[in-house]
């Protein structure tokens, strides 16, 4: 299926140390099928960075899974593979919208697997959040939740589904995000006073509210918008 997809690259956790210090200097590159989509800036010195950087592309064939490559910047010498995540966009389906945790492997790097396994350490994993839309123009606005901070986003990715229900009652904070996109809306019942409305439409869950903007003179509106909602 033919469509948009935002991703957000949030952070690394507990990345393999590259360099004699036992740090990394990481940074990310993603592609889908031959094509390099985005190539994130380098953190230094750290085995958990935090890149909260978003791009978006048209996607045509949605069978092809995304891959993200981790890479040790080591000038001038050639930069060290960290590992890599592959996402199955046909297991998000479209229309969705998700956090995720993705652990990192040595794919066909044997040396990486090895040193790995010598030391009795993983290679870590890296969050991310993707959107997936059915929307083909290009008019569908940068979505609101992309706008979030890294802050409590990675700690709520990463925190056990059984301990967010275990606390579902009686809390006073959220303890995850529910992510809304509002695509459009079709038929809509005309106005007693004429043939048309100002249509807008409004999300509510729990104490948190959103509202669209407003669309003049439409049965048929297209918001395009997307929304978090604290839960």
């Amino acid at each position: 299926m033919e469509g948009r997809v935002d991703i957000k690259i949030l952070c690394g956790k507990d990345l393999f140390g590259m360099d004699f210090s036992g740090k990394s200097d990481p940074y990310v590159e993603v592609f889908h099928g031959d094509k390099k989509l985005h190539k994130t800036a380098k953190k230094a010195n750290t085995l958990n960075p935090e890149w909260n950087e978003q791009f978006s592309f048209h996607l045509m064939d949605q069978s092809e899974p995304i891959i993200f490559k981790v890479l040790d910047r080591d000038l001038p010498d050639k930069d060290d593979f960290m590992g890599e995540a592959h996402l199955d966009l046909t297991a998000l389906g479209i229309n969705r919208s998700e956090e995720v945790s993705l652990p990192l492997t040595a794919g066909d790097d044997d040396k990486l697997a090895r040193k790995a396994e010598k030391k009795h350490k993983s290679l870590g994993f890296i969050i991310v959040r993707i959107c997936t839309t059915d929307v083909q123009d290009g008019s569908i606005e940068k979505l609101d939740f992309f706008t979030e901070t890294l802050g409590t986003s990675s700690m709520k990715a990463s925190m056990p589904f059984s301990s967010m229900m275990s606390n579902s009652t009686g809390r006073s904070d959220p303890s995850g995000m529910v992510h809304i996109v509002l695509v459009q809306a079709r038929g809509l019942m005309p106005s007693d006073v004429g043939n048309t409305i100002n249509s807008f439409c409004k999300v509510s869950l729990g104490s948190g509210n959103r509202k669209t903007k407003i669309i003049p003179d439409s049965l048929n509106p297209k918001w395009r918008q997307g929304f978090v909602i604290p839960w």
